[in-house]
């Protein structure tokens, strides 16, 4: 037989308890990673590009504990997918800390495709106004020098060879990896490449225009997506937290911040377990 679905009541006590879950997380972190990662000096390449990643992931996180409302549904969603990206770059160069050249550079590269898409656009659509409005964009997308920079940057760290001048940004790498998001899920694990299937598709949904993320969904079930994206958040910070852990060795400087991360862990359930009990109880 199977069991009923869970009402409304017990849907609310489960987000807000993924919620509180995500508030506790972000201020332990805030309390007692970052700190310590703001003293260090003299950062390799490799930990500055790591700390960089996870910087973003603590800023989205402290955008997230923020979102209090179940109406907040897409945002946090779209969050979740954010850090699943964060953390999978981290991943990856956990993975292949040679691929370090490619993620350090790669602004470069994207700054100047956007500079020439802007650019293309201004002089196959000419004004006086456009012209000075993407002054900035105009002007880096015809910086020799810069250009120069790029395509070093392309040959190098790429193996691309290219001529801005005329290619443009033809022959461009899309992402920093070279791979897509599937792809870099599948090379970081089994359970990533699952989570990109079976999870990144809805997140997206809230992403991208359209009515698929709320076309026919209750209440209750835009409530759930609200609580399942803060877990999924959660569940990339401490994926992300164990690796900045386990590069900068904090776990061993702090004994007892492995054990206070892993109760972190499970605290959003142990909150919504503690609010089943007291529905049952009252």
């Amino acid at each position: 037989m199977s069991k009923p679905a869970p009402d409304s009541e017990t849907i609310k006590g489960y987000a807000r308890a993924a919620y509180q879950g995500t508030q506790h997380y972000y201020e332990f972190v805030q309390a007692h990673v970052i700190p310590v990662l703001q003293s260090q000096l003299n950062r390799s390449e490799y930990e500055e590009s790591v700390v960089g990643a996870y910087y973003r992931s603590h800023l989205l996180m402290r955008s997230l504990v923020k979102l209090d409302d179940f109406d907040d549904f897409q945002a946090v969603r779209s969050i979740a997918r954010s850090l699943f990206e964060l953390l999978l770059d981290m991943k990856l160069l956990q993975l292949d800390p040679t691929l370090i050249a490619r993620f350090s550079s790669y602004s470069t590269i994207e700054r100047m495709r956007s500079a020439i898409r802007v650019a293309d656009f201004v002089a196959k659509h000419p004004s006086p106004d456009r012209a000075k409005r993407y002054r900035h964009q105009i002007n880096l997308a015809g910086d020799t020098a810069e250009i120069k920079k790029c395509e070093t940057i392309l040959l190098k760290v790429y193996g691309i060879t290219t001529a801005i001048g005329t290619e443009r940004a033809a022959k461009f790498p899309k992402t920093w990896s070279k791979m897509d998001v599937r792809t870099q899920a599948a090379k970081t694990s089994v359970e990533d490449e699952e989570k990109y299937v079976a999870v990144y598709p809805i997140d997206s949904w809230f992403v991208h225009g359209g009515l698929v993320g709320i076309a026919g969904i209750s209440q209750d079930g835009l409530v759930n997506a609200y609580g399942r994206g803060q877990l999924l958040a959660q569940k990339s910070c401490h994926g992300s937290t164990f690796i900045i852990g386990k590069t900068f060795k904090l776990f061993d400087a702090q004994d007892n911040l492995w054990k206070r991360l892993k109760e972190l862990e499970s605290l959003s359930g142990r909150l919504f377990n503690n609010f089943m009990s007291q529905r049952e109880s009252a």
